[in-house]
């Protein structure tokens, strides 16, 4: 992170240790098309006057570009979302940047120039200018700017701001928002009857992608026996933790692509498969990213002219000038988009000569393979430890990956798995904003 490459395409993480800094302006310097931002304002401004003179109701609009028929609700702000809002929120809300707020507007998802809430424990307190001129009043940006301390529309007291009013039951309405985005419905997981406690015996595990051997460390800390724990890791700095904070306890086993349906016969049967892909490719923080398929190689990168939202172009090549551009007759470098660690000074983002990355991921995979794929290994070894049929003993299963990656990303990883995935924020436990997907057939899972 320190020379400017890839966090490991996740989204940042907030702890309490580590606030962000005092309230400033962030501005993403491309974002979406300025003639359509302008479009969506009017439009939007046409829905606040039906709504001032009670010829109109926010809940028969997109709170985020005025459409009409929304295709559900907004969780935070009374109103609705259209069904391309609605995709934009799903993808982006839970992305965070290097100073720790939010990486886009919590009413939109977009936004050039954002405000940010002066409330050091406030993790949604992140505005557009834009929506603030429309929807709460013209000159509403401006007084903010210079108010200080600035407390944004989540933290103030519970009332209307313009047409715009904060619900009361934000929190269960932003969780019902994630789980209740499901391309199709999935027959009920198998319920297998419970096992009377004489009967009970340690259980076999097969974890996939294990890291520190976390999946480990739960079971232990719940008061599960474990039998034997099969992990496939491939890195010798994680697998030197679990070999010397669980005593051997773990058996380490090959690169996960490797690993045959004989194998698992082997090792098994199984009782729990647990594991998670690692989400560089997955996740939207990377703006190169390659997706579920790994269709985006090296040399379809869209090099000429194009900035994803919120990031800069940044030369490998030496040049340090604001005037360099990677498409430029003048520029000869190569240059990738990657994140830009954020600074104090006036300008937010700036262009930085850094070292070009070796042309592989971390994993080892070559960058025009990349490992959105390596979700596929987690099915098909699921798929073999499954119980044959005919054969009634109880079986768990349990897949993670990151929040912030494509609605078709994820659709597709449903359909797969055949079900649809909970959200969960490491928040509600930990110091730590970390949203993730899991799904699977543990009890409980969709409480």
């Amino acid at each position: 992170a320190e020379n400017g490459a890839l966090r490991n395409g996740t989204e940042e993480v907030l702890s309490l240790e580590q606030c962000p800094p005092t309230k400033r302006l962030k501005t993403n310097p491309c974002n979406n098309n300025k003639e359509q931002r302008v479009e969506e304002d009017q439009t939007r401004e046409q829905m606040v006057s039906e709504v001032t003179n009670n010829s109109g109701s926010l809940k028969d609009s997109c709170l985020s570009c005025g459409r009409r028929n929304p295709a559900t609700f907004h969780p935070l702000f009374e109103g609705g979302l259209c069904q391309t809002c609605r995709d934009r929120f799903l993808e982006l809300f839970y992305m965070y940047d290097e100073d720790g707020y939010q990486s886009y507007c919590t009413i939109c998802c977009e936004g050039k120039e954002l405000l940010l809430c002066s409330n050091a424990s406030c993790c949604r307190g992140c505005f557009c200018v834009e929506c603030l001129e429309v929807l709460v009043g013209r000159g509403t940006s401006a007084k903010a700017k210079v108010q200080e301390p600035w407390n944004c529309y989540m933290c103030q007291p519970q009332r209307s701001y313009g047409v715009l009013q904060r619900r009361q039951d934000w929190d269960t309405r932003l969780q019902d928002f994630f789980t209740s985005d499901k391309g199709q419905e999935y027959a009920a997981p198998k319920i297998y009857p419970t096992v009377p406690a004489a009967k009970r015996r340690p259980i076999r595990v097969l974890s996939l992608f294990d890291g520190i051997a976390t999946g480990y460390l739960v079971l232990k800390d719940l008061g599960i026996q474990v039998e034997k724990y099969i992990a496939s890791e491939i890195f010798q700095d994680p697998i030197a933790v679990g070999t010397m904070r669980h005593e051997g306890n773990i058996t380490y086993v090959h690169d996960v692509r490797n690993i045959t349906k004989r194998n698992i016969e082997e090792w098994g049967p199984f009782d729990l498969v647990i594991g998670g892909s690692p989400c560089n490719d997955l996740s939207l923080v990377n703006p190169a990213r390659k997706g579920l398929y790994g269709k985006g190689a090296l040399g379809a990168l869209p090099w000429h002219g194009w900035v994803p939202p919120g990031r800069s172009w940044v030369c490998h090549g030496g040049g340090s000038s604001p005037s360099c551009r990677p498409w430029g007759d003048a520029c000869k470098a190569r240059a990738v988009s990657v994140p830009v660690t954020v600074g104090t000074a006036a300008r937010p983002w700036t262009r930085v000569p850094v070292p070009l990355p070796v042309p592989t991921l971390r994993s080892g995979f070559p960058l025009a393979e990349g490992t959105g794929r390596l979700f596929f290994e987690f099915y098909h070894l699921l798929n073999y430890a499954r119980p044959k049929a005919g054969e009634e003993r109880p079986f768990f299963w349990m897949f993670e990956n990151v929040v912030a990656m494509s609605v078709n990303d994820k659709r597709d990883i449903s359909r797969f798995l055949e079900c649809n995935p909970v959200m969960i924020d490491a928040i509600k436990i930990s110091a730590a904003h970390r949203a993730r997907y899991f799904w699977g057939n543990l009890p409980g899972m969709n409480r």
